[in-house]
């Protein structure tokens, strides 16, 4: 088994002569780094000790052995059934070499990522993986010194370590206790999509728009179908089939608080974590216009997200994935009879399969909940620029920080 790792982290291992551990698997823990994604803005990955241990029950010492040796080191940020402990390369070895190398390992781990007990949803993703490959002009920018001197080696390796595993077979599928299917793709910048190719054929997205709102209108009409006789209700289910909430609710909370002028994509990230986050949380509860302008324009919709979380505020987030994953995944999978790819709330099929795959969506939803959502179609998209490739990652370390500081206001 080929695996991309961090050359001077290797180089490292490589030279000391007392490791009574087995120099695979530490080159393993290595890999695990440049293919999973960040969960920080400094660059910490989570690794799930449940997950090392099937592989290795002494996982333990393997992690030990790389942080008393300042290879990596971890962030130190543990939740119970939550997020795992983050590792990522120590500065030490990080500011030495930025290069990544290539290495042979026991093919033992080649089969890693897939369980036993790997679901037929999970089979099917696999099988079209082996349809997939990579049109080579996405090297012409990813191997460029100018992408590499502005954005730094290390991340033009980590956003190149999706494509470089699909061409290699290393194909990573997970799947969270919601049914989400997680692979290389759902992990790849969007414009990157472009370039991964089924049976030579360019991808085009579906997906749902407003997404989480939506599903929470069919989770309040599944547990409560009375409570959209209360006007502010209706208005948010209509909002939500049509797909206009959040442009309606981006007016809303700008006419409020004139001081923000909050953009779209702001919204939505206020949003999401208002409808997810602890109701117990002082930061949450106290200093969140967000929570105040939804309360005030959607009392009903509040209330009930409120009376829904009152036990375990993670609740909420866990039912909408699991509605998602019933139809984006499960019932998709059973009736769609070709190849495609699935993204949370988005499916990845070939042109000629797009009205197909529509009408199958629009069948699952018309069956089960006797509403439609407003599904979108776009070709995806390729790489204009390296320029753009620079802004677009500056944008979003902004955006990044612009909601952080909001929300801790």
């Amino acid at each position: 088994m080929k695996v991309n790792i961090n050359l001077q982290a290797y180089n490292l291992i490589l030279s000391k002569d007392d490791i009574k551990l087995e120099k695979d698997f530490l080159y393993y823990i290595l890999y695990l780094l440049e293919i999973f994604p960040e969960v920080d803005e400094f660059g910490f990955v989570s690794i799930s000790s449940v997950f090392l241990k099937n592989i290795k029950w002494n996982y333990n010492d393997y992690i030990q052995y790389l942080l008393s040796n300042k290879i990596i080191r971890c962030n130190n940020k543990y939740k119970v059934d939550g997020q795992a402990l983050g590792y990522r390369l120590d500065d030490l070895s990080k500011e030495l070499n930025e290069e990544i190398t290539y290495i042979e390992i026991s093919d033992k781990y080649k089969n890693c990522f897939k369980s036993k007990d790997l679901s037929i949803e999970q089979e099917i993703m696999l099988k079209t993986y082996e349809s997939i490959t990579i049109d080579e002009d996405v090297y012409k920018f990813l191997n460029s010194p100018t992408l590499k001197k502005n954005m730094g080696v290390d991340y033009v390796n980590k956003i190149s370590s999706h494509i470089t595993n699909i061409k290699k077979g290393n194909i990573m599928i997970t799947s969270s206790k919601t049914g989400r299917i997680f692979h290389p793709l759902c992990e790849m910048m969007s414009n990157l999509r472009y370039y991964v190719l089924i049976d030579n054929n360019r991808l085009w997205e579906l997906d749902c728009s407003n997404s989480q709102p939506f599903f929470l209108a069919l989770l309040i009409g599944e547990t409560n179908l009375e409570l959209y006789n209360n006007k502010d209700a209706d208005l948010y289910r209509q909002l939500v089939i049509t797909g206009q909430f959040y442009d309606y609710f981006m007016n809303a909370y700008n006419k409020i608080n004139t001081d923000v002028n909050a953009d779209k994509n702001e919204i939505k990230m206020y949003l999401l974590q208002s409808f997810f986050s602890d109701e117990k949380d002082g930061r949450s509860r106290y200093r969140s216009k967000t929570r105040k302008v939804f309360q005030q324009v959607f009392p009903t919709v509040y209330n009930f997200i409120i009376n829904f979380k009152k036990d375990n505020y993670k609740e909420l987030a866990y039912k909408l994935q699991e509605m998602e994953s019933t139809v984006f995944v499960k019932e998709f999978n059973e009736l769609f009879e070709s190849k495609f790819l699935n993204c949370h709330d988005a499916i990845y099929v070939y042109e000629s399969n797009i009205e197909y795959a529509k009408n199958t969506l629009i069948d699952i939803f018309h069956k089960k909940y006797g509403v439609i959502p407003n599904i979108k179609i776009k070709a995806t998209e390729s790489i204009c620029s390296i320029n753009s490739l620079v802004k677009e990652r500056k944008q979003r370390i902004e955006f990044k920080k612009k909601i952080n500081k909001n929300w801790s206001n």
